[in-house]
């Protein structure tokens, strides 16, 4: 028995000696993969005094025209957010000129009570492409927009109402035309959003667009709301059904043999994202004639 107990430790010890080296070589390997994948953020974070100093240099220059009284400590709750994401967006203008703008209004005495504390987390989840749309969005209050719906099936009639306003039976007019909006509803399989700013992609299987995903996101963020109403002057979505983005989309869906229908929409800046926008972006650079 104890021979047998010797040679059972004997064959566990060998086991382990044959198997940690490879244990450990694959450990390392791991290990030097996620040192390698975490490397550019490591060089980021190692260089953070001198990102600082280009923070400052940026801050002295949107300074330029401020009282020296006027400026102030930044609130830190604010500050620490801006600095620790501002060097993942330095190689971004747009989003780098935003992170700053906030920065400098929130330390300048006149303006730092329009700076909400949400609005550097908010900076923190937009694209490059998103920050390039606000100054696009900003200057008005509500835009047209268009939405196709997709159907594999023909769209549903809408019940004649004359057909029940004889009766004067209005309960039951809007039982059917509650009826006849879930059945909308459930035949269509998919909406794609026509804006006025930029090309909207063709038609893709399983696709979201990229100006209707940075449109989402920004109606998630509570800047936007693409409201069911349409706005009082027809002609102002004339370019949009006038234009290659519709034409391209109505083209593309006949040729996979779909059904559309097209609404109008209209796409509104929410008083929390007038707020934001003014607060974020930089003052407009007069245009040199």
């Amino acid at each position: 028995m104890a021979d047998d107990n010797a040679d059972d430790k004997l064959r566990t010890k060998v086991y382990d000696d044959v198997a940690k080296p490879s244990a450990l070589a694959v450990g390392e390997t791991a290990g030097n993969l996620v040192r390698t994948a975490l490397r550019p953020i490591n060089m980021i974070l190692s260089g953070l005094n001198t990102v600082m100093e280009r923070v400052q240099e940026k801050l002295s220059a949107r300074f330029k025209n401020v009282p020296a009284d006027k400026i102030l400590e930044p609130p830190p709750h604010i500050a620490g957010q801006l600095l620790l994401g501002y060097p993942f967006v330095e190689g971004e203008e747009t989003l780098r000129e935003m992170f700053i703008e906030l920065l400098a209004k929130s330390m300048i005495q006149d303006s730092r009570e329009s700076v909400h504390p949400a609005y550097a987390e908010i900076l923190k989840q937009l694209t490059p492409d998103e920050g390039r749309l606000l100054p696009v969005i900003h200057p008005r209050k509500r835009h047209p927009a268009l939405v196709v719906d997709l159907s594999r099936i023909p769209f549903p009639k809408p019940p004649p109402p004359e057909e029940f306003v004889a009766t004067l039976d209005l309960d039951n007019i809007d039982d059917r035309f509650q009826a006849f909006d879930e059945s909308f509803n459930r035949t269509i399989f998919n909406s794609i959003l026509i804006t006025p700013f930029g090309k909207t992609p063709d038609l893709r299987d399983g696709g979201v667009p990229a100006m209707e995903r940075a449109i989402d996101n920004l109606c998630r963020l509570g800047i936007v709301e693409l409201t069911e109403n349409s706005l009082s002057d027809a002609d102002e979505y004339k370019p949009l059904y006038e234009g290659e983005d519709l034409r391209g989309l109505l083209e593309a869906i006949e040729a996979k043999k779909l059904y559309s229908e097209v609404d109008k929409r209209v796409l509104e800046v929410t008083a929390f994202g007038r707020a934001f926008m003014s607060a974020c972006l930089p003052p407009a650079t007069p245009k040199s004639k």
